[in-house]
């Protein structure tokens, strides 16, 4: 009962008093525990258990997903005529009156000033939504389920098809967004942590938050006015869990003054960087932490060290999106898998330094628009960077290489020093790619890609009009690199070439979208 009642007023005091009448000192423990029982079945009783327990300071993940699922019923109050003096009025017919939802409680409806019938009480359920059954949030590589299972159709708005190009050999993709919240949140009532689908309010500029849960959508506002900014060594959004999408943000990073005119960290620790660890302390925009099946797209990102940082991610999707005036890195993809990097601008990226080596560096410092460390399997496609100090990195020193990135249909100019850099890795392959000079601001292309200490595979389509040509940037990455380096023509590469139809020489510029009619 008690629950009952907090699921609808939620009043904590209230709660705690009618909690504090029962005279039993273990009724949080009993709480808890009674809501773990029910919770291997999330029906109308165990969200409200999970709901109070969560109140009662409960942090068990199990119980807080459920209790996010849990959506407080509005009552539409009835009001009943009082007796009077007056003439009785003849006979009316009675007016419909709209009924709680999201109640188990009897609802008698009984028709009066008809005298001719007399109507006994009869039962009424309102039928509830459908009810999401929560997934507990994936903390490490090894909870990582094998399969993860997208959100359930009855619970999708919409969907957007990432559709890849046969020629690709790689699966294309679907984006699934939940309902787009009626009522936005303002920023003085944004929670810290939020764990449901929310919507930002037009011109609000938001502070640092979290959302914590799975099957939600983040919705920035139609004209992308909302700000979320961050704050130096920190993320303006931190994301853990799974199937969780953002959309239409505009996010700005702040980069802490000791971590300017420094050589960046590629890596999860560095010796030279104690005070933030490694690569992920720089703060910046968005962190998806750890997860699966995450999306970042048709969102704006400026300033800071890093537009998006995915650390040990699975499947994510970061598609449509601007980066610009970044010090480090547009994306960064530390030690992830199977991901998707697709039809994204890149611009003005870059940063200068103090080398470790203590000679000054005018650009470049392992600043770059898309930043890679031993990541496996990811699609890098369709993408666009300009006034950079590097394109496309996969750095691979001191046993972070990575392994069979696809670099198709990207265009890259300007770049200071390398379009593609891939070193110390195995399997990648370029094709449909072009490298040339910026002429519009006078920015040379100096080398079209380097894959020193790699197995590379090349394809017959790319365009590569940089300052050094094919055979050069081949033959000073296999005379620089103190491991063997290979260029192998793409046809020669394990797996199959799917042969590439005229029509299909550059992808769909823009997503297909489809109704949620079917799965």
């Amino acid at each position: 009962m008690v629950a009952e009642a907090y699921a609808i007023d939620r009043d904590v005091p209230l709660a705690q008093q009618r909690l504090a009448r029962l005279n039993d000192p273990q009724t949080t423990q009993r709480i808890i525990a009674l809501a773990q029982e029910y919770a291997t079945q999330p029906d109308y009783i165990a969200q409200r258990l999970a709901l109070l327990a969560v109140a009662a300071g409960s942090q068990d993940k199990t119980l807080v997903a459920l209790a996010a699922t849990l959506v407080a019923p509005t009552f539409t109050p009835t009001f009943t005529p009082t007796a009077t003096d007056t003439p009785t009025p003849p006979p009316t017919v009675p007016t419909k009156t709209r009924r709680p939802t999201n109640t188990l409680a009897p609802n008698y409806v009984v028709i009066t000033n008809t005298p001719t019938e007399t109507l006994t009480p009869t039962l009424t359920r309102t039928p509830r939504p459908p009810t999401l059954t929560p997934t507990p949030i994936i903390e490490t590589e090894n909870e990582r389920p094998a399969v993860i299972v997208p959100i359930p159709i009855k619970f999708v708005a919409q969907k957007i098809s990432l559709d890849v190009p046969p020629y690709v050999n790689f699966p294309s993709a679907e984006i699934r967004l939940t309902a787009r919240p009626k009522v936005c949140t303002p920023a003085t009532q944004m929670p810290q942590v939020i764990s449901r689908t929310t919507l930002l309010c037009p011109n609000e500029i938001y502070a640092p938050f979290a959302i914590e849960g799975n099957n939600l959508t983040l919705y920035g506002d139609a004209n992308k006015t909302a700000l979320i900014r961050g704050a130096p060594r920190q993320y303006a959004l931190t994301v853990n869990g799974s199937n969780v999408v953002i959309d239409g943000v505009r996010v700005e990073g702040k980069t802490h003054d000791n971590d300017l005119n420094q050589w960046l960290c590629l890596y999860p620790r560095c010796p030279y960087t104690p005070e933030i660890g490694g690569a992920q302390g720089y703060g910046g925009g968005i962190l998806l932490k750890n997860t699966s099946n995450a999306a970042v797209l048709n969102s704006d990102f400026f300033g800071g060290t890093a537009g998006v940082y995915v650390y040990r991610g699975f499947s994510n999707k970061i598609f449509d999106n601007t980066f610009s005036d970044h010090n480090g890195w547009g994306i960064m993809l530390m030690q992830t898998r199977d991901d998707y990097i697709v039809g994204n601008q890149f611009a003005r990226i870059n940063r200068s330094c103090n080398g470790l080596d203590n000679v000054y560096h005018s650009n470049g410092c392992e600043s770059s628009a898309l930043a890679m460390t031993h990541v496996n399997n990811v699609l890098v496609h369709d993408n666009t960077c300009r006034r950079v100090s590097n394109c496309y990195y996969a750095n691979g020193d001191g046993g972070y290489g990575s392994s069979y990135i696809k670099f198709y249909n990207n265009y890259c100019a300007g770049a200071k020093n390398n379009c593609f850099e891939a070193t110390y890795g195995l399997g990648h392959e370029f094709d449909y790619n072009k490298a040339e000079a910026d002429n519009e601001y006078g920015d040379q292309c100096d080398y079209p890609f380097w894959i020193g200490g790699s197995t590379a595979y090349f394809g017959p389509n790319n365009q590569w009009n940089c300052l050094h040509d094919y055979d050069t940037a081949v033959n000073n990455s296999r005379d620089k690199s103190d491991r063997p380096t290979e260029a192998r023509a793409l046809s020669e590469r394990p797996t199959p070439t799917p042969t590439p139809f005229s029509n299909l020489a550059r992808p769909q510029a823009q997503p297909t979208l489809q109704s949620a009619a079917a799965p």
